[in-house]
């Protein structure tokens, strides 16, 4: 048992190493540009200032979380019956009462 858990550890240490290194190699290829910034980067900037300035445009309404026809909804769940759960102690030996 012992040995699969330290091969589970050096799974996952070789996995986060290998994901790190990659992305060490991206952030340089991203560095290695001619210009820094590309014409798609550009876009999806303008793209987001553009729908974030809609965005905070917009004013929302709450008055209709107060409305009386939502507020005299009924509800028609059923109510969960509480039920003992498990031992006081769960680590003491289980007794059987059938023997």
């Amino acid at each position: 048992m012992k040995n699969i858990i330290v091969l589970i550890g050096v799974v996952v240490v070789a996995a986060a190493g290998i994901y790190l290194f990659t992305q060490r190699q991206a952030t340089q290829l991203v560095l290695s540009m001619e210009s820094g910034v590309s014409p798609e980067m550009l876009a999806n900037t303008q793209l987001f200032i553009e729908r974030s300035a809609i965005l905070q445009s917009l004013e929302i309404d709450a008055t209709i979380l107060s409305d009386d026809r939502l507020t005299s909804l009924r509800s028609y769940t059923t109510p969960v019956e509480e039920r003992p759960v498990g031992r006081a102690n769960p680590f003491e030996p289980a007794v059987r009462s059938d023997s």
